[in-house]
């Protein structure tokens, strides 16, 4: 879906993909629809002017595998389907070995599971709840036309 308003578009890989794209001031949020809990997309820039804040909202019931990349780099991150729901995060670089991310790396995605109402989740799957991925700076998108991946994987099957 193109919003016209916006300085990102996206463009979903299946079609039962829909997204909804709201910018405010340096602030982009990407809310992501998949009826199946598997797919992915490509974010790119319309413009020079970015946002210097971008969230992703998926709207799936798990999120088993999650992977982010642009240009050489990809982080991927999964949440564990059983409590405490650990989060676990690596990193690589073309044909390097992934590595380990720790909350403090600059990489990091910041992921909450929330409900409906906005307040965190404990508890998988989730029911009209969201995965929300506040994207590393590393990995915003630039006017300089390299898009940005996503794919998810809700469970595997």
């Amino acid at each position: 879906m193109i919003d016209s308003s916006t300085a990102i578009e996206a463009a979903p890989g299946k079609d039962d993909i829909t997204t909804q794209i709201s910018q405010e001031n340096d602030l982009t949020i990407i809310d992501v629809y998949s009826e199946s809990g598997i797919g992915h997309l490509e974010l790119s820039s319309k413009d020079e002017k970015m946002a210097t804040e971008l969230i992703l909202r998926l709207h799936v019931k798990g999120l088993e595998n999650l992977t982010l990349e642009r240009a050489e780099m990809v982080v991927e991150a999964s949440v564990s389907s059983n409590a405490p729901h650990h989060i676990s995060q690596s990193t690589s670089e073309a044909g390097a070995e992934p590595a380990a991310l720790e909350p403090s790396d600059p990489l990091w995605l910041n992921i909450k599971m929330l409900n409906s109402d906005g307040s965190q989740s404990d508890k998988i799957p989730l029911e009209d709840g969201v995965f929300e991925i506040a994207v590393p700076p590393p990995l915003l998108l630039t006017g300089s036309g390299d898009p940005l991946f996503v794919s998810w994987i809700d469970f595997y099957r």
